[in-house]
């Protein structure tokens, strides 16, 4: 009997090491974490009722930032469908969480992401592109006049003059591959006669850019016509090899009709709904052995 006691007691020391140890790898989990509190029983997980949040999804959401709120109030934001993603402002809470995971700025994070849907970009691509946002940029001091109007506090440092955003071409009278557009006129490619503004573009796995236009990757004949290189499962939605600078198509599978963007997620093995994350939370529903 004292044996075993002792044995017990022998442990205790190993308990306690083994729980700091935790807490020490899990600093949301630590009493006074600003960034758990911010949201735990105040800011519902499932953007409905339900704001007990689990230790898993808080370590997620507070990573690096845990004396902070910012992660909380993006994810409060997000959730509560003020923020479109290019497909609608339904989020689900694990997109959410992946989005909002250690934000250090929530309206600058959100800003970000705005403008690159607005620019066409991907909400996967336009997410990781600003997931490292930098705060707002504070606006100028300003000083108060002898009628007590603000006006500018004038700097003697010399601001050099704005350039031109789009540099002019070598050549701008030369058609050298004789398209019958000059370089001037807008040519991006003067050395490949089926490049220039207008052309008809064309999907294709290389990024070949034939109409000069970054915003474009496949034709509108290709979409929604099965077999065709930019839609070959006929979904409606182009094939995300397909590419033309930072914008791609957004079907994850074109092989699988029921799989882009639009698609219903299944406890199937597959990433259904083409967000990143195979099965999202229902992992578990098709292993029997989970299964109560």
């Amino acid at each position: 009997m004292l044996t075993r006691k002792f044995a017990v007691l022998s442990l205790v020391p190993f308990i306690m090491l083994a729980t700091a140890l935790f807490v020490f790898a899990n600093p949301s989990f630590a009493a006074g974490s600003t960034c758990a509190g911010s949201v735990q029983g105040k800011v519902p997980w499932d953007g409905v009722k339900n704001a007990a949040w689990s230790d898993a999804n808080l370590a997620k959401l507070c990573s690096g930032a845990e004396q902070s709120t910012e992660p909380g109030a993006c994810f409060k934001r997000v959730s509560s469908g003020t923020v479109n993603y290019g497909g609608g402002t339904s989020w689900k809470p694990i997109n959410a969480l992946e989005f909002c995971a250690g934000a250090t700025d929530a309206s600058a994070r959100i800003s970000c992401f705005e403008q690159k849907i607005a620019q066409g970009v991907v909400w996967i691509s336009a997410s990781k592109q600003c997931a490292g946002a930098a705060p707002a940029v504070v606006s100028r001091p300003t000083e108060k006049s002898a009628g007590n109007v603000l006006k500018p506090v004038v700097s003697n440092t010399k601001i050099p003059p704005t350039k031109s955003a789009r540099p002019q071409p070598p050549c701008p009278g030369c058609d050298n591959d004789g398209d019958g557009v000059t370089q001037g006129g807008g040519d991006c490619n003067d050395n490949d006669a089926t490049t220039y503004p207008g052309a008809p573009e064309v999907a294709d796995f290389n990024g070949h850019d034939e109409d000069c236009n970054g915003n474009t990757y496949a034709a509108v004949p290709e979409i929604g016509m099965p077999g065709s290189v930019g839609d070959a499962d006929g979904d409606g939605f182009v094939d995300n090899r397909v590419c033309n600078g930072v914008y791609c198509g957004t079907d994850c599978d074109d092989t699988r009709a029921s799989v882009n963007i639009r698609g219903a997620e299944l406890p199937n093995r597959r990433d259904d709904d083409c967000n990143g994350v195979v099965d999202d939370h229902l992992e578990n529903w098709w292993n029997p052995a989970t299964r109560q």
